[in-house]
C-alpha cells in the first residue's frame, strides 16, 4: 500500500507493471518483455514512424503498409485491392518540359477529352437569339408619321438602312433597340429625327419621329422614306399620298417663279440675310437656298451677282453654323452657270470652299466639295485649286466627299 510518486508516462521501474499489463500477460502466458537496459519503453504513435518518412516502411508498431508511403495514392475502388491506382508523385513548382518529362515527371492537368462539351448548336442558339422589339413608351405613337407592318424586324432594320443611305440621310445604327438616330441637311437646314421599331399590338410599327428642324421639310422626307417603304414591301402602297407614288417626283421638286415674282421675293431675303440678328439671317438665307435650285433663281441672281457677291463671300466666312449650312449649299446651286462660277472664282468664295473641306461637319465639307466640282466643271485649270488641296478630299472617310474629289481630279487632270 505503499504510494510510489508519479511516474513519467514514457519510462517505468524494472519489474513494475500496471494492472491491466499484468493481467493481459498473464492469459497469453507470456511474461513482459523487458528491455535491455532494464527499462520498457512505451512509444507515442507517429513518435518515429511518418507517412512523409520514405526509409521506416512500418507505422504504429510494425502495422505493415499495403503501398510505398512515397507515393500518391487514388483510392477510387478498392483501397486494399488491385483496382487501386498509383501516380508518380508531382513537384508543381517544377516547370514541366522535356527535361522533366524524361525524369518521370507527369502533367497533372485533367485530361480534355474526358470533360463533356455542351451542344454547339444549342449553344449558337443562345448567343443568337434576338429579344423582341420594346413597347412603345407608355403605349404612345406619333399618329402622323408611323405605320404598321407585320414583316420580320430585322428584315425591316436592314431595308431601311438601305433607304436613309439613298436619302443621303446620315445615321447612327442601334440594333439591339431597334433604332436609327438620323439628321439630315435639306434644302440648307438641319433636321435631326429617330426612326423606331416598336411591338405593337399583333404586328410592328416603325415610327419616325422628328427631333427639331422644319416640320413642313420634315414632311417631304417622311414621304419620300415612306415610298421608299412601300417599293421594298415594309407598307403598303395605299399609305402614301397619291402625289408620291409616281417615282423621283419628291426628288425633281423645285421651285420655278415667274418673272414678275423673282424680284419681289429673292430681294427681300437677301436684304434679311444681311441683318444681324441671327434668327433673321439663319431663316433668310434658309428659304433663299430652298429657292436656289430652279434654273430662274439662278438667272436672276447672275443679273444682280454684283450687288450680292460681297454678302456671299461674308457667309461663307460666318462662324454661325445655321447660317454657313445654307450658305455653302446655296453656292453649290447655283454654280450651274458659267458666269457665276467665274465671278466666285475670282472672289474669296473658292478659298473659303477650299478651307470648308477640312471642316467636321460632313455636311459643309460634301457641299463644298460639290461646289468646287461644280465650278471645275465650267472653268477647268482656271480655278484657284491646287492638287495639294485635292489630295486628302481622296482619302476622306465619307463616300460623298471621295466621289466629288475625284471628279474635281479628273475634271483638273491631275
Amino acid at each position: 500500500d505503499k504510494k510510489e510518486p508519479p511516474l513519467i508516462e514514457a519510462f517505468r521501474p524494472v519489474g513494475i507493471t500496471s494492472g491491466l499489463d499484468a493481467k493481459t500477460d498473464k492469459k497469453m502466458g507470456v511474461s513482459p518483455q523487458l528491455p535491455m537496459h532494464g527499462m520498457r519503453e512505451v512509444q507515442r504513435a507517429f513518435s518515429e514512424t511518418s507517412l512523409r518518412d520514405l526509409n521506416n516502411p512500418t507505422l504504429m508498431r510494425d502495422v505493415p503498409m499495403p503501398f510505398s508511403q512515397g507515393s500518391m495514392f487514388d483510392g477510387q475502388a478498392g483501397v486494399y485491392g488491385q483496382a487501386s491506382v498509383f501516380r508518380t508523385p508531382v513537384f508543381r513548382s517544377v516547370s514541366l518540359g522535356p527535361v522533366a518529362t524524361a525524369a518521370g515527371f507527369v502533367d497533372p492537368r485533367i485530361d480534355e477529352s474526358i470533360i463533356p462539351k455542351p451542344n454547339v448548336q444549342s449553344f449558337r442558339a443562345i448567343q443568337t437569339k434576338v429579344a423582341p422589339p420594346p413597347e412603345p413608351p407608355g403605349g404612345y405613337l406619333e399618329k402622323s408619321t408611323t405605320f404598321h407592318t407585320s414583316i420580320d424586324p430585322r428584315v425591316a432594320m436592314h431595308h431601311i438602312g438601305q433607304i436613309l443611305k439613298e436619302l443621303d440621310v446620315d445615321f447612327t445604327e442601334k440594333p439591339e433597340r431597334y433604332k436609327y438616330k438620323c439628321e439630315v441637311f435639306s434644302k440648307g437646314c438641319r433636321i435631326p429625327f429617330w426612326i423606331q421599331i416598336f411591338s405593337h399590338e399583333s404586328k410592328y410599327a416603325v415610327e419616325m419621329q422628328r427631333r427639331s428642324g422644319d416640320c413642313i421639310e420634315f414632311s417631304r422626307i417622311y414621304s419620300s422614306f415612306m415610298r421608299k417603304c412601300s417599293e421594298c414591301g415594309i407598307c403598303s402602297m395605299d399609305l402614301c399620298p397619291p402625289f408620291l407614288q409616281a417615282p423621283n417626283v419628291q426628288e425633281d421638286m423645285c421651285f420655278e417663279m415667274e418673272e414678275d415674282q423673282l424680284e419681289g421675293t429673292l430681294k427681300p431675303l437677301l436684304e434679311m440675310a444681311g441683318s444681324e440678328y441671327m434668327d433673321m439671317k439663319c431663316s433668310a438665307v434658309s428659304a433663299f437656298c430652298e429657292l436656289s435650285s430652279g434654273k430662274s433663281v439662278a438667272d436672276w441672281t447672275a443679273k444682280n451677282i454684283d450687288d450680292y457677291l460681297k454678302l456671299f463671300e461674308d457667309l461663307l466666312k460666318s462662324e454661325a453654323r445655321e447660317s454657313l449650312w445654307a450658305a455653302v449649299s446655296t453656292v453649290a446651286n447655283l454654280s450651274i452657270r458659267k458666269d457665276l462660277c467665274e465671278k466666285f472664282n475670282s472672289s474669296s468664295c473658292v478659298s473659303s470652299l477650299v478651307k470648308m473641306t477640312q471642316v467636321d461637319s460632313a455636311h459643309v465639307a460634301r457641299e463644298a466639295s460639290r461646289a468646287l466640282k461644280n465650278i471645275a466643271t465650267f472653268l477647268g485649270k482656271d480655278i484657284s485649286v491646287s492638287a495639294n488641296d485635292i489630295r486628302p478630299l481622296l482619302k476622306s472617310k465619307d463616300a460623298r466627299v471621295r466621289q466629288h474629289a475625284e471628279a474635281l481630279r479628273e475634271t483638273l487632270r491631275l
